[in-house]
């Protein structure tokens, strides 16, 4: 599988370029092509749409996100990854992703059960979008600035396993 922005071959010309469009493994000009085709008088390319919007990342075994909070809040206490304050109730913002589970991200990693943790909206929110400065003065407020510690060394961790299992297979699918 191509990375973003790698050089590859483009599936519409047949040319060695720089592929900026990986879910079809297009070219900067193909992939204008596609998207604005009627444009340049010329016809837009289609593709059809796989039914299973996750098709390119592993399941770990769930069928859906759903499936696998549901699993986990069956199995882990209901306690925040961050601060240890207690969480009452599944909502979506409970379960954060601690590497990013977009398609140009890690999106491998996006049921795998160690790849989520419980937290709290504000650490979500500050995990997501804040800034290391904003993080330590959380921890500062609770009064536990090693905090944000374990779920750095975590992420750390994920992704160092991230590229041996399977970052080879992307190279290779890239290649072929």
């Amino acid at each position: 599988m191509a990375r973003l922005n790698s050089e590859g071959k483009c599936s519409e010309c047949g040319k060695l370029r720089i592929i900026v469009n990986r879910k079809h493994f297009l070219c900067q000009e193909c992939n204008y092509i596609r998207l604005n085709g009627h444009k340049r008088g010329k016809t837009p390319i289609k593709y059809k749409r796989s039914n299973d919007k996750f098709h390119f990342c592993t399941k770990w075994g769930f069928s859906s996100e759903k499936d696998l909070f549901e699993h986990l809040w069956k199995e882990r206490p209901h306690v925040s990854g961050v601060s240890g304050k207690p969480i009452a109730e599944a909502m979506s913002y409970t379960f954060a992703h601690i590497l990013a589970k977009g398609i140009n991200k890690y999106p491998h990693l996006r049921f795998c059960p160690w790849n989520i943790c419980f937290m709290t909206l504000k650490e979500h929110h500050l995990w997501d979008n804040g800034s290391v400065e904003q993080q330590m003065q959380y921890a500062d407020q609770i009064k536990n600035m090693q905090c944000w510690d374990e779920l750095h060394n975590h992420a750390y961790n994920l992704k160092k396993y991230y590229k041996t299992k399977f970052w080879e297979d992307e190279r290779h699918n890239e290649n072929a």
